[in-house]
């Protein structure tokens, strides 16, 4: 069955939608970028231990893809899949806010180790989980439409998860530093069940038809053959790879600002509203101009916004300032968010889609991973602002490299 004609695209459409608003909404009261590394400070002055967060999200998120795409290739559906796996992107936000109210107001040494030993089963049942999803998007929601979905579903969770940022800063701000962070983990975990709840009334489109298993270490032998064969997918792996390293700004931009101004818990919720907010307009924007230009362009013009803020936190000495560098770092992940998803099922073929989407992870992630690693080793010898100006150079060569790939959309049609 084409996948224009599938019945229940309209049904699909509003579901999923509602799945992706719900879920990044609770993400809002766990912002990687504002939120977790405030909770971090507070137990810590390391920048390894808050470059750890972003470290942890990508290796989460990229290694398990490969040992699972394989298998996803082989189910004719992937919904009960999904629902069952992506249970552990849900509970441990539940099990984290009990122990965090239980600590009270003590900040007990096992309280950080155990932070990071939940997010890591959080991101590893994200990274099970999303060759499976992507696959599901992909038949769910056609091609022509699938930037507006992206972009229309990303606008609007951000418009309610910019109200969630405000909302956390609150919560700080009015429960103290362990209770508040308790409620923000505890609002994450009501929204993301909500989210569940939306995946289950997908009606699956059937995939027809659907691999046999050949095997882990048949089908890891098959990725070198993708970047081998296609040209452009290899180029576009060395570009994600040297853009990735942008991640050695992001991970820091709020541990710098706490560093060096000491904002209060509302500022850091504002903070958070601004890099939701922004998005709100740029998601329609690139969704649109993915749509109609190809995803390659807003990959482009959202990469660029990215190397801006983090020229712009390089000398940002005040809060209007940091404002901009969230809104620009906003800009950017939106960009990257309805591109990335939507860019890579046109690389690959029908029955490639888990392969190639497991491979761009797989390849990439893990320089993701590396990058805040070495961001806090080197800021910790010498300050942010150079490692700023260096992420920043080593995200210009990337978006150089990404300018030489012919998009996948114009190559289709040849």
């Amino acid at each position: 069955m084409a996948e224009d004609s599938n019945k229940n695209a309209r049904w699909n459409f509003l579901v999923l939608t509602g799945d992706w608003i719900t879920f990044n909404v609770g993400m809002s009261f766990v912002s990687s970028i504002t939120i977790l590394p405030t909770f971090v400070r507070g137990f810590t002055d390391s920048n390894l231990a808050v470059g750890l967060i972003t470290s942890i999200w990508a290796l989460g998120y990229s290694i398990p893809q490969v040992l699972v795409a394989n298998h996803v290739e082989s189910l004719s559906r992937v919904k009960s899949y999904v629902l069952k796996v992506t249970a552990g992107e849900r509970i441990p936000w539940l099990v984290l806010a009990l122990l965090v109210f239980l600590a009270g107001s003590a900040r007990l040494p096992w309280i950080l180790p155990s932070f990071f030993l939940l997010y890591l089963v959080i991101t590893s049942s994200g990274g099970f989980t999303s060759p499976a999803w992507a696959d599901l998007i992909a038949r769910a929601v056609s091609q022509r439409v699938r930037g507006k979905y992206f972009g229309l579903a990303n606008s609007a969770s951000a418009a309610v998860g910019a109200l969630g940022g405000l909302a956390a800063g609150l919560f700080l701000d009015t429960y103290g530093f362990q209770s508040g962070f308790a409620f923000c983990f505890l609002a994450a975990f009501l929204l993301t069940l909500m989210s569940w709840g939306f995946m289950a009334s997908v009606k699956e489109p059937g995939r027809e038809p659907a691999k046999p298993g050949t095997g882990l270490g048949n089908y890891l032998r098959r990725l070198p053959t993708v970047l081998r064969e296609d040209r452009d997918f290899r180029l576009f792996i060395v570009s994600q790879v040297l853009l990735g390293f942008i991640g050695m700004a992001t991970a820091f931009y709020t541990a710098y600002a706490i560093d060096l101004l000491h904002p209060t818990g509302d500022q850091i919720g504002v903070f958070t509203f601004i890099f939701l907010g922004v998005q709100v307009f740029t998601n329609l924007l690139w969704g649109y101009l993915g749509d109609k230009k190809g995803h390659k362009l807003t990959m482009q013009l959202g990469y660029a916004c990215g190397i801006a803020a983090a020229l712009a936190a390089a000398f940002a000495r005040s809060i209007p300032a940091f404002d901009l560098v969230f809104a620009l770092a906003g800009a950017a992940s939106s960009a990257s968010v309805v591109s990335w998803l939507s860019i890579l099922p046109e690389f690959a073929g029908p029955s490639n889609r888990p392969t190639y989407f497991a491979a761009g992870s797989a390849l990439t992630f893990p320089f993701s991973a590396v990058a805040p690693l070495v961001g806090g080793v080197l800021a910790g010898l010498y300050q942010h602002p150079p490692v700023f100006l260096l992420a920043a150079a080593i995200s210009g060569a990337g978006l150089i490299v990404l300018t030489a790939v012919r998009d996948p959309r114009s190559r289709s049609m040849n």
